[in-house]
């Protein structure tokens, strides 16, 4: 097929667009920046057109590379979600998108749990999570009480929809992007949620399979008239599910775990369905996937965006990578010191395993003698003893973890990670997981003949395996328990209300 296939990664603050072949070769990357706005404490927003004008220009770097875009076949997506806004018939924004970081609807969040325990919410829902600020049931409380225009909203939307309605003139959504509203199983709107809220089914895009065609693209769409008008707009994903994907949930039988990284990071596993698991992973999410499998996952809100907070605005340094690289030179690994730095990576509160969205972050432990090399070390511990609560929740514990996204180039923290879990971390030559998984959606559509299985497979190229150090897990594994002593500690008031809760 002399054709391409576009993928599109929006993400939190920047959107990654690529360029495959049919065979799973990525030809070509560009990206697109947007800014998000802090407008008070606990309000994070940004602006749907800054979004999709980032996407655009994402797109234009694929064209300034000398591709040709004509040959594009079929637009696909992954995208961030959690991040939703009201809009006018006419599609045009009524509010900024409340960010998946936005914890205003904490109240919200409170009085959904104490009207539906977690029995009665995955008995609705078809899925077993843990109602946050994030979710699209707080927000349309909080919007419903708080907004002048709420009454004035024809649709509440994800940022993908929006994009999608942007090339196509349609509202479409995904199952799993409006989970806690719609059933995986019968893919219907749920009456008592929506009673619950008091919002019509109206308010909402029409649900379809990620893999399934959306719309046609429109003539001219201002920002990519380079795309053949007419070619399938796919549906798409979640960025944890499409990435997933792209990363080999479908391969083999067995459970396989995955590590996504990114401002906030995934971590969770992927394994055939079970009625075996009662509640022997408290904290974590499970929700079902495809071809009879279903992930549990949590996601730690302290992910990337902790490491870029202390590089760029605690040690003014520009680059991330740079940085790192410079501070840990020729790639060395800094051996642990169990009574060292210690840092608490909730700067925006914390998701899973702990629903805390007024935990703070913390350096603890401060030396003279320290330097920035140990304070930099603590960081990155930070994050992975905040992924390693997660993953001591996991009810199945995978015999290696994937990693992808773009800290995974880093092998420090890779090396890092295998050290803290105690398990095999792979990176894959493609570390753009959510492209991928977008792709291989997009080729779904195109291929239909074709198992998601046998396209998902031309993607998967191991690049590096990192083998857990025995001595330095020794010395992490007390480490990290005097990270989870800390963090009690400080936030008694919380661990207290959860001792009475449970």
């Amino acid at each position: 097929m002399d054709s391409y296939i576009l993928a599109a990664d929006i993400g939190t603050s920047s959107c990654k667009a690529a360029l495959f072949t049919d065979q799973g070769k990525l030809l070509a990357l560009g990206k697109g920046k947007y800014p998000l706005f802090f407008p008070q404490e606990g309000y994070v927003e940004q602006e749907p057109e800054m979004v999709f004008k980032g996407m655009c220009e994402a797109v234009s770097k694929l064209k300034e590379k000398g591709y040709d875009l004509s040959k594009v076949a079929a637009v696909s997506f992954s995208a961030q979600i959690a991040s939703q806004c009201l809009v006018d018939k006419n599609g045009n924004p009524l509010t900024n998108l409340l960010s998946w970081m936005d914890t205003r609807a904490w109240k919200e969040a409170e009085s959904f749990r104490h009207s539906f325990s977690r029995e009665e919410t995955e008995k609705l829902t078809g899925v077993d999570m843990v109602v946050t600020p994030a979710y699209s049931i707080s927000k349309l409380c909080w919007l419903k009480s708080h907004s002048n225009l709420f009454n004035k909203a024809y649709k509440f939307v994800q940022i993908k929809d929006y994009i999608i309605w942007k090339l196509t003139g349609n509202w479409v959504s995904d199952v799993t992007s409006m989970k806690g509203l719609v059933h995986p199983l019968t893919k219907e709107l749920i009456p008592e949620i929506l009673d619950f809220i008091g919002v019509s089914e109206e308010l909402f895009p029409q649900v379809k399979e990620p893999n399934e065609i959306a719309g046609y693209l429109r003539k001219n769409v201002a920002g990519l008239e380079e795309l053949p008008e007419g070619i399938p707009v796919i549906t798409g994903w979640n960025d944890m599910n499409a990435a997933f994907l792209g990363m080999g949930a479908l391969t083999g039988s067995d459970c396989v775990g995955m590590d996504l990284t990114g401002t906030s990071e995934h971590l969770g596993c992927v394994g055939m369905s079970s009625t075996q698991y009662s509640r022997k992973y408290g904290g974590i999410n499970r929700v079902p996937y495809l071809n009879g499998r279903e992930v549990f996952y949590g996601v730690t809100s302290s992910g990337g965006q902790a490491v870029e907070w202390f590089v760029k605005d605690f040690m003014k340094a520009a680059d991330v990578s740079q940085y790192l690289n410079e501070v840990f030179e020729n790639n060395e690994i800094l051996f642990p010191q169990e009574e060292g730095v210690i840092f608490l990576p909730y700067l925006e509160g914390e998701r899973n395993p702990w629903n805390n969205p007024l935990a703070q972050g913390v350096l603890f432990g401060l030396k003279r003698n320290h330097t920035q090399k140990e304070v930099a070390a603590a960081v990155l511990e930070g994050v992975c003893f905040a992924l390693r609560a997660i993953y001591d929740c996991l009810p199945q514990k995978p015999g290696k973890v994937v990693v992808s996204g773009g800290a995974s180039l880093n092998n420090i923290w890779n090396q890092m990670k295998a050290d803290v879990m105690n398990v095999p971390f792979v990176r894959l030559k493609n570390t753009e997981a959510g492209c991928a998984g977008a792709a291989v959606l997009a080729l779904s559509a195109l291929f239909p003949e074709k198992s998601m299985e046998q396209l998902s497979e031309r993607f998967l190229k191991a690049e590096q395996e990192y083998i857990p150090d025995s001595e330095r897990h020794w010395i992490y594994e007390k480490k990290y328990h005097r990270f989870l002593e800390l963090y009690r500690c400080l936030d008694r008031e919380f661990w207290n209300k959860e001792e009475k809760e449970e």
